[in-house]
């Protein structure tokens, strides 16, 4: 049987004699794509809304590895239990030299403070860094002007400072952040030159100074509770579960506390816990597609029983065009093309609709700042715009020519079962 014109006219005038069961059948697999476009768009938000504001799911590896030490939970060789845990800076080369993993450590040296520049005053976070630690613990910054903190300004204990475009903005008036290098600014009544500026995220907005140099605003250096690893060779799971315990052996000997005393210290790895997140993405995203394929389902069977009826209904002309030489592919490929048209056209104009309104959706989101509050002057996102991939896109599409052939498979089997000499003597 040649497929040309006159066959598809012919199956489009059969589903024009039935307009409303058609036009009911092809709007419940409509919906079924619209409800699983908007589904899986919103997931996406949701975890680009979650990413932002956790610098969760980065585009490039980040092997940083956070640690430190607090209360010790059990006595040890004379010392009792609750015992204030704190590290000199000299016992992190010792530290180095004990973990082989370890590649780089940095102190972790933080406070909150002022910086003014003339009637200007904004507050927030200070750290004191090393040389790599951007490249090693702080992988998303972008750089708007200047330069980063470098190993110049570590060993020369510069009083070099690297603000945020929002501390920018504050103490300078402008966006053109190059007016804003070289710039003296005071931390706390000491005078630090502003040599960059990067771009402010939902959840970093602090400024930066060498670690060597941040002694001079706050001088309990020596109390360090914890810092920055840099160990790229911990990429999984359980590489991290053994790291964590040889890093928990090498703290307890150079602080004298128990090695059971598994509470005394804690550590976070930003590519572990990125593998994590990923993983409960993976399985968020395969509920969503459950949950809107059990929608697009019930639009299949509708197309299923609608064949159903139709086969029913044509059972003589089947009878007669097998009587007349029909051969069974014929009345298969029949049945299936009617399937897979009213499908992949009510399919078609549902994923029109549904991304009509996912962008409607992004505008909504963008021009509204829908999913996002404030929390001590910084923005979090719980939910950013809704997007439909291209890999979903393809997905869906791909979900379509499969339904349309389920859709056509059990009523095309039926047709080609039909008894020529008993359909013409009905």
């Amino acid at each position: 049987m040649r497929i040309g014109h006159e066959y598809f006219s012919e199956i489009i005038d059969n589903l024009k004699r039935n307009r409303l069961r058609t036009f009911l059948t092809g709007f419940a697999v409509a919906w079924g794509i619209i409800f699983l476009v908007i589904l899986l768009s919103i997931g996406v938000g949701l975890n680009r809304g979650i990413s932002k504001s956790a610098n969760a799911g980065d585009t490039e590896p980040n092997y940083g590895i956070y640690f430190g030490v607090w209360m010790t939970n059990l006595p040890y060789q004379g010392y009792p239990a609750g015992r204030w845990l704190f590290l000199a800076e000299s016992q992190f080369a010792q530290l180095q030299e004990m973990v082989p993993a370890i590649e780089d450590i940095t102190p972790r040296f933080r406070s909150w403070n002022k910086i003014t520049y003339a009637s200007q005053v904004t507050e927030g976070s200070v750290k004191g860094i090393g040389a790599n630690y951007f490249g090693h613990f702080e992988t998303r910054v972008k750089m708007l002007a200047g330069r980063s903190i470098n190993g110049n300004d570590v060993y020369n204990r510069e009083k070099t400072l690297l603000i945020s475009s929002s501390d920018a903005l504050k103490l300078f008036g402008t966006d053109q952040y190059g007016e804003a290098l070289g710039k003296i600014v005071s931390v706390d009544n000491v005078s630090f030159t502003v040599v960059g500026v990067y771009e402010a995220q939902q959840n970093q907005s602090a400024s930066y100074m060498p670690s060597s140099t941040f002694t001079m605003i706050d001088s309990n250096d020596q109390r360090i509770d914890g810092g920055y690893i840099y160990a790229p060779t911990i990429r999984s799971k359980k590489d991290f579960e053994a790291f964590d315990k040889e890093l928990l052996k090498a703290l307890s000997s150079i602080l004298s506390f128990s090695p059971d005393d598994d509470q005394a210290m804690y550590s976070y790895s930003n590519y572990v816990n990125n593998e994590q997140y990923n993983k409960v993405v993976n399985y968020f995203y395969l509920f969503l597609w459950i949950v809107g394929l059990s929608t697009l389902l019930i639009g299949i069977v509708g197309v299923s029983n609608i064949m159903l009826v139709t086969v029913r209904e044509r059972y003589k002309e089947i009878g007669i065009r097998k009587a007349l030489g029909a051969k069974p592919r014929d009345i298969l490929a029949m049945i299936m093309v009617e399937s897979l048209l009213i499908t992949a056209v009510a399919g078609a104009i549902g994923l029109v609709i549904a991304v009509g309104l996912v962008a409607l959706g992004d505008y909504l989101v963008t021009a509204y700042h829908i999913g996002e509050f404030s929390i001590m002057g910084e923005t979090i996102h719980l939910f950013d715009t809704p997007v439909l991939s291209p890999q979903m896109a393809l997905g869906i599409l791909v979900v379509m020519i499969i339904a349309g052939i389920v859709a056509g498979y059990t009523p095309a089997r039926r047709a080609i079962r039909i008894s020529a000499i008993e359909a013409m003597r009905d």
